[in-house]
């Protein structure tokens, strides 16, 4: 036992008695003896210190115990007390917060008594309501601070027992309320009531908070969205958007109306619960293609209304959030029904002659090629035709155009006869028919067909009690002997042609190749042009262009002439074509347009012409340099704004690279250069995309206004293409005017622009200028 063990023993009151008792017996026992042969433990007096010894042992366990225990609750009473000092400066420490939150809350926050008056509130609330001073503010109540009515005409005592009445049953209450300022102005607020009780009584917790810009800003987006609406409602196009899940969201009027049904009818319906199948199914992928995309696409849509389709050129794109979240797909679409149908009525115009009902030469050509590909597969040969009616020039002067128009018709029903399946008539123009003739087996089978067309044209015909006699001339070019394109075989076939007629008529001609002279000639021309660019060998003149409704020059347009030192001044049609197909085209454009630039330069400067100068670009130039950027140095260089400059694009660019001419006028177009189609009506698919590109001009070609104002074809021709070119917001130009007749039905069918010889024809600078200063308008 250890010595703190002892002392600790010893200091229970409970052990000192018992050791006591203890001391005793044994001192007892020790010095008392007892009677002769009495044991002193025997004695009574032994007995009695043992049973004090019990009792004392007793007491001291006793005491022990309620030693024990008083320690304990005086352990506990000291952990409780510390536990509730913390406690005391926890609650002091959450009652410092939570005034400091009360007074610190950007919010207006006061707290009502049992009977709804003001008890205390935060800075917030006293500066809401223009209150300086804390004292002021006790004992207000609520309708203290509002107006007798309510926004909504209720009365405020009867609403403000009412959400009362909802805050203790639901303990919180927020609802909407107008309150008044200390100065009497008026501000819509959001209240949040809560009922709760304090000390034993039940108190009401309010948060104020002044909505007014909320209001304010909820009014204004109201005030937008309407607004919005009504552009949308008001906008000429079909605006419309389905959620990712096909379903649509938002419409227009005209969207309605497309469809044929209520806005109430289609919000939240799918395409399929309002459309037929097809017009759903392909409106349903073309938002798929989009989705996957993530890009905007346009597409060509058919909507059937009450049975009639009608089309529509479409814009969709993705929208989303701006935070990406995709909402949908939003669509724009145009009807172009009637645009369509004008396409149509052009494409028939473009591709038929309406005198004969046959294919004209630009499906003519069309089909030869599409001819030559198929034979040139399957290792056939093909007979192309060029025919020339002998004398229908007498018939047509001395009959009248009425009667040489019923001599076609009735030469082409034979012609028809004389076919068989599979061969192609077409009519090129005036008296000028072309075949296709499959060969079969033998060359020779070809010569007793082209008797047969002949004989065809024996018989007389009888034209409205008059009879008329003609002939024909054919020459004829062999797939592939004599060439393996259209162009090449339709130019060796026309050349046969005269070669028969020259041989006396009635008759036909195969072609006869001289390759040598041809090439020499060719190859000769390619090195004079060569030297023509190096040498200054080239010119710029210029043909005036006049507005066509007050006869004023519009522009010139400047024409590339080449003056060689021996053969004197040579036809562009003898040195472009080879220039393009050589690529030398495309130095010898960058030359006209660095001249052409010049020239403006000087005009303006001089103040003597005012007007653009349009000049005509060749596919060659487009695909083999960087036009546009070409275009943008000679601007600069010669400090020109780029609406005096014209540039003029022939259909076959569109044609040959759709995607790369769009590209190119586009950037033209948004440097301010005006861009135009030059010849239009000579070509056969830019129909089907022209309302697509980056054109502000069409030129008619002069093919169409040779033939004015006689040839009924030429004429619907022209006038469709005026009506299509004001239908795309075009102007409309008309080249190669010749005769008074001619300028005048231009003028009359509302063409803009006006260019040919009748007005003037092209010639040098110093020369224009010289008619410009006299202006010798013919009209």
């Amino acid at each position: 036992m250890t010595q703190k063990t002892m002392s600790d023993l010893l200091r229970c009151p409970g052990t000192r008695y018992l050791l006591v008792a203890a001391l005793l017996l044994v001192g007892l026992i020790g010095t008392t003896g007892g009677p002769q042969g009495v044991q002193p433990w025997e004695t009574p007096l032994a007995w009695l210190c043992l049973g004090a010894i019990v009792l004392l042992g007793l007491l001291a366990v006793q005491v022990g115990i309620s030693q024990r225990l008083v320690s304990r609750r005086n352990l506990e009473l000291k952990r409780q007390m510390a536990e509730q000092k913390v406690m005391r400066a926890s609650l002091a420490l959450s009652e410092d917060r939570l005034r400091r939150l009360f007074e610190g809350s950007p919010d207006a926050v006061w707290i009502l008594d049992q009977h709804g008056f003001s008890s205390q509130a935060n800075a917030a609330m006293l500066a809401t309501f223009g209150f300086s001073d804390p004292v002021t503010f006790k004992n207000i109540s609520p309708l203290d601070l509002s107006p007798p009515f309510q926004d909504d005409g209720t009365p405020s005592v009867e609403r403000a027992d009412a959400v009362m009445s909802a805050a203790r049953a639901k303990g919180v209450q927020r609802f909407e309320w107008t309150h008044r300022r200390l100065d009497g102005s008026l501000f819509p607020a959001e209240v949040t009531l809560s009922v709760m009780g304090l000390d034993g009584e039940p108190v009401t917790f309010a948060v104020v908070r002044d909505i007014s810009q909320r209001r304010e800003a909820e009014t204004e987006l109201l005030r937008q969205k309407a607004m919005l609406q009504v552009i949308v409602d008001n906008a000429p196009s079909l605006i419309y958007m389905f959620d990712p899940q096909g379903r649509l969201v938002l419409c227009n009027q005209l969207y309605e109306n497309a469809v044929d049904r209520q806005e109430a009818d289609l919000l939240g319906k799918r395409r399929d619960e309002f459309m037929i199948p097809a017009d759903a199914l392909q409106q349903n992928n073309d938002d798929t293609s989009v989705l996957i995309s993530g890009q905007a696409h346009r597409f060509e849509d058919i909507h059937h209304r009450r049975g009639e389709p009608r089309t529509y050129l479409t814009t969709k794109c993705p929208l989303r959030t701006p935070d990406g979240q995709l909402l949908g797909v939003l669509g724009i679409s145009n009807d172009i029904t009637r645009l369509k149908q004008t396409q149509a009525a052009l494409e028939r115009l473009a591709h038929f002659d309406s005198t004969t009902g046959l294919a004209n030469r630009v499906l003519f050509h069309r089909r030869l090629g599409e001819d030559i590909d198929t034979a040139g597969t399957h290792g056939r040969q093909l007979a192309v035709l060029v025919l020339d009616l002998d004398g229908f020039k007498t018939v047509n002067d001395t009959l009248g155009h009425p009667t040489g128009d019923r001599l076609l018709q009735a030469a082409t029903l034979r012609f028809q006869r004389a076919l068989r399946p599979g061969d192609m008539v077409a009519r090129l123009g005036g008296d000028e028919f072309a075949f296709v003739l499959p060969i079969n087996r033998h060359l020779e089978e070809i010569t007793a067909r082209l008797q047969a067309l002949l004989d065809s044209l024996r018989p007389a015909f009888e034209l409205d009690g008059s009879t008329a006699l003609i002939t024909a001339s054919i020459g004829v070019a062999l797939y592939p002997a004599d060439g393996a394109c259209a162009d090449t075989l339709l130019r060796h076939a026309d050349t046969a042609m005269y070669a028969a007629k020259e041989a006396g008529r009635n008759d036909y001609r195969f072609y006869q190749r001289h390759m040598t002279l041809h090439m020499q000639t060719r190859v000769s021309l390619e090195h004079a042009l060569r030297r023509a660019l190096d040498c200054d060998e080239l010119e710029v003149w210029y043909q005036p262009k006049v507005n066509l409704a007050d006869g004023q020059v519009m522009g010139v347009e400047a024409l590339m002439r080449w003056r060689d030192p021996v053969a004197g001044l040579i036809p562009p049609t003898d040195f472009i074509p080879l220039a393009e197909r050589t690529g030398l085209i495309v130095p010898m454009g960058e030359w006209l347009l660095d001249q052409v630039c010049a020239q403006i330069r000087q005009w303006r400067d001089r103040g003597c012409f005012e007007g653009h100068v349009a000049i005509n670009v060749a596919v060659p130039q487009i695909e083999r340099s960087d036009f546009a950027d070409t275009v943008t140095r000679a601007l600069q260089r010669y400090q020109l704004p780029a609406r005096t400059l014209e540039v003029e694009v022939t259909e076959s660019l569109f044609l040959e690279s759709r995607q790369l001419a769009r590209s190119v006028l586009s950037r033209l177009q948004g440097m301010g250069v005006t861009t135009a189609v030059d010849d239009f009506g000579t070509g056969y698919s830019s129909l089907a995309y022209l309302h697509l590109l980056p054109v502000d001009n069409l030129k008619i070609d002069r093919a169409f206004i040779q033939e004015l104002p006689h040839s009924a074809t030429h004429v619907a021709i022209t006038r469709a293409i005026i009506q299509l070119g004001h239908a795309l917001k075009f102007h409309v130009t008309a080249e190669g005017i010749e005769t008074p007749e001619q300028y005048e039905f231009v003028r009359q069918a509302g063409c803009d622009v006006g260019q040919g010889y009748l007005i003037a024809r092209p010639m040098p600078a110093a020369e224009f200028e010289v008619w410009l200063a006299r202006a010798p308008l013919p009209l």
